[in-house]
């Protein structure tokens, strides 16, 4: 008996991968004669640009089948907004398309982290923001995600830029409200350390939303309890379970350089994980996993740290979110976030046709993942060589005659 079976072509990647941004982009103004340059080329240039992780400038010089680079450049101008907030509606409808409609029949366990791409020009540079120096500058253009976790489907559902100026709980609300327009509530928030903060968590409190965070070791250390001071308790060998933490912060009013304000009482729950060794058994004498926690009704240590666990997840979607990022040295933080959506919308694609076409079944009925056919980097060497065909950039490479070229 033959089995049944099906193709997937680089064509069909194209039309679902431009589909969802052309239907996205179409709510600012990205529509047939608006511009010299059809909107559809445009995006099937920015989206082969990203497939190679390549510039938009290198990809017009080789299209034949497309308007020189200063062409596209200005057109490109023309349509862009003004403002990141400008682009928001197109974040939204560009994340949420083909999200499954299961997604949001319960809350669901969600991860938020901001990501970081190293900016090596003026440190004054509007849409900037300025963090602890990594790859050699402390200036970023900096994102925040918000990553819905189910098994098979962990789709990247919010994206907010991010500047000096905003707050932490004004980006948390951002990228809620963005997941709520399509009905996403969570369950849990799992944070990664950049998050520990007092206003951060009575924000969160106050919304009565868990969550599970990290927490910082502050304050002088010693062999027993009884010795130590502020966060530090937490951290001696052998010490587990669940307990209370309170203290008095000064929370700063007006920004992250503003001034403080008067001293408020914080409680947290803290959680208290023994390491496991090599082996997976537990150290009786080793300094313990701490994480500050809200809402979690005091679960076993250890079902804590295999959900933390999967906070994880946040940071293979931006791995797989950089296969798909094209190249830019522009100043524009309209056009730098385009790309970054771009790139996130290719790994949500990869995640929908795992689940819709590519997984399999159990006796039971059950959906099993079945990565190793189409693996991220598979799925864009697809759009690279279709793209190639529609854009007119040649298989091999072509040598000028350097006669020709004198003459």
């Amino acid at each position: 008996m033959r089995h049944a079976q099906s193709t997937l072509s680089g064509k069909d990647v194209c039309a679902y991968a431009t589909g969802m941004l052309l239907a996205a982009l179409a709510g600012i103004g990205w529509v047939t004669g608006a511009a010299t340059v059809d909107p559809l080329l445009l995006v099937q240039l920015l989206v082969r640009a990203g497939a190679e992780r390549r510039s938009l400038e290198a990809i017009a010089l080789l299209a034949q089948n497309a308007p020189c680079a200063g062409t596209i450049r200005n057109a490109l101008a023309k349509l862009l907004p003004k403002t990141t907030a400008e682009l928001e509606p197109v974040i939204v409808k560009a994340l949420h398309r083909r999200l499954p409609k299961s997604l949001a029949c319960r809350p669901r366990t969600m991860a938020i982290d901001f990501h970081n791409k190293p900016f090596y020009g003026d440190k004054r540079t509007p849409g900037t923001y300025r963090s602890q120096p990594k790859a050699s500058t402390k200036t970023f253009f900096a994102y925040a995600t918000l990553l819905s976790i189910r098994k098979g489907q962990t789709y990247t559902v919010a994206l907010a830029p991010v500047v000096n100026s905003d707050e932490l709980t004004s980006v948390i609300d951002q990228l809620l409200r963005q997941a709520a327009q399509i009905g996403l509530r969570p369950r849990r928030l799992l944070l990664d350390r950049g998050f520990y903060a007092a206003k951060v968590m009575l924000h969160l409190q106050e919304k009565n939303i868990p969550f599970v965070m990290p927490m910082i070791r502050r304050g002088k250390s010693a062999a027993t309890k009884a010795g130590c001071t502020g966060t530090a308790q937490f951290f001696v060998k052998g010490r587990s379970g669940w307990a209370k933490y309170r203290w008095q912060a000064r929370i700063r009013t007006g920004g992250r350089k503003g001034p403080k304000g008067p001293r408020t009482a914080v409680t947290t729950d803290v959680c208290m994980v023994p390491r496991p060794d090599k082996k997976g058994q537990k150290k009786a004498k080793s300094t313990p996993w701490v994480y500050a926690c809200h809402g979690m009704n005091r679960m076993p240590g250890n079902e804590v740290a295999a959900l933390y666990r999967r906070r994880f997840r946040i940071e293979t979607s931006y791995r797989q979110m950089h296969e798909g990022l094209a190249m830019t040295c522009s100043k524009d933080p309209v056009y730098r976030l385009l790309l970054v959506l771009i790139a996130f919308v290719l790994r949500n694609l990869w995640v929908w046709l795992h689940w819709t076409l590519f997984a399999g079944r159990t006796k039971g009925g059950q959906r099993v993942l079945r990565l190793h056919l189409m693996r991220a980097r598979r799925m864009l060497h697809c759009l690279v060589r279709y793209l190639d065909y529609k854009l007119g950039i040649p298989k091999n490479i072509v040598i000028p005659n350097p006669a020709a070229a004198a003459a």
